[in-house]
């Protein structure tokens, strides 16, 4: 399976560099209208191959949050063996974000017979120098986006991926796609910002079709827990069919249980700690099967009974806060990771 994904996005790749008939007549490896666009900042008619000096090669790196074609699903790794997939309809921005990382490759040709310019690759700590070579590599990638890190507790929590952190940009990244875009080098034609060179390799990125193609994300993501022993746990026990009674996640206190299993579908029944009568809600965990793998389609949550005491935590009103004020939002993300981990561990997926 993956030779033949391996050999489109080779064909992808070469559509994208040799263009369609509607663009330009130069052998370029950017669309006409690209070409158009930047014709005053880059000479981007051809890809060149310059001896760069090494010691004056720079490479700034920056994510957007923007979405390239097809949404890229996650795999994720809940202790020593469940694992389950996110599918692209699932978003989550409290545990995870899609992005493009774009990384730019700046440099000077090397001077050798005497004639540069004097100045290095840099005029300011923000502008680029005529004449230098500029290199764009672009993927997809998965960036943690937890704001459950940043809720104080003293129980069971999650403290999110198990991920090291990207040497440019300091943030924590899954590793991306087995599809690297990587486009010139370009000359630039005058002094410009380094923002507009990463605003280039954006637009290249968008432009291309392999990045527009790909929708696997390759790394097994490891989700990190204080007390792990005590998710699997409560997880085994949820698939087993019990009923799990005041577990404390976070700031928050749960009941929770398998109310039905459906074709395609595991529908849990919880009930959040309040300060009166506790509200019932439902999760449904729509999913289908990758061989043993589950791969995660859909969370919907709703409010059954009760629903007047579901709010933010208000004095002796609403949620029952254990810790850090707790909102409905935050319970609401709770209930989404829970119910994704346990009906991975409810469907046996590995």
């Amino acid at each position: 399976m993956k030779s033949s994904k391996t050999t489109m996005l080779v064909s992808l790749l070469m559509l994208t560099a040799c263009g369609q008939a509607n663009d330009s007549a130069l052998n370029a490896s950017v669309s006409q209208s690209l070409e158009q666009k930047w014709s005053n900042d880059f000479d981007l008619s051809r890809e060149l191959s310059p001896s760069l000096a090494d010691n004056l090669t720079a490479t700034r790196s920056r994510h957007d949050t923007i979405e390239i074609g097809k949404k890229s699903p996650p795999t994720f790794k809940i202790g020593r063996i469940t694992l389950f997939k996110t599918g692209p309809s699932v978003e989550f921005k409290d545990l995870f974000e899609r992005k493009i990382m774009n990384q730019v490759i700046i440099g000077r040709e090397r001077d050798a017979d005497g004639s540069g310019d004097g100045n290095g690759v840099f005029l300011d700590n923000e502008t680029i120098a005529a004449n230098r070579y500029v290199k764009c590599v672009s993927q997809k990638v998965i960036s943690e986006g937890s704001s459950f890190q940043q809720v104080e507790t003293s129980g069971t929590s999650f403290l999110g991926f198990g991920l090291e952190k990207e040497k440019t940009t300091g943030q924590r990244l899954a590793a991306s796609t087995d599809y690297v875009m990587q486009r010139g080098s370009y000359k630039t034609k005058k002094p410009l910002k380094l923002a507009q060179l990463l605003e280039l390799c954006g637009d290249i990125a968008k432009s291309d079709v392999g990045l527009q193609q790909l929708e696997s994300i390759n790394e097994v993501i490891k989700l990190n827990f204080q007390n792990e022993a005590e998710v699997e746990k409560w997880a085994n026990e949820v698939a087993q069919g019990k009923k799990v009674n005041n577990f404390k996640f976070h700031n928050a206190k749960f009941d929770f249980k398998i109310l039905r299993r459906e074709n395609g579908a595991i529908v849990f029944e919880i009930f959040p700690d309040t300060h009166y009568s506790d509200p019932k809600l439902e999760a449904r965990v729509s999913y289908h099967m990758e061989g043993a793998l589950a791969v995660m389609d859909e969370v919907k949550q709703s409010c059954v009974s009760n629903c007047q005491n579901y709010h933010d935590a208000e004095s002796k009103h609403g949620l029952k806060s254990y810790g850090a004020h707790l909102t409905k939002a935050q319970n609401e993300g709770y209930v989404k990771l829970l119910s994704l981990i346990f009906a991975a561990k409810a469907l046996g997926s590995h």
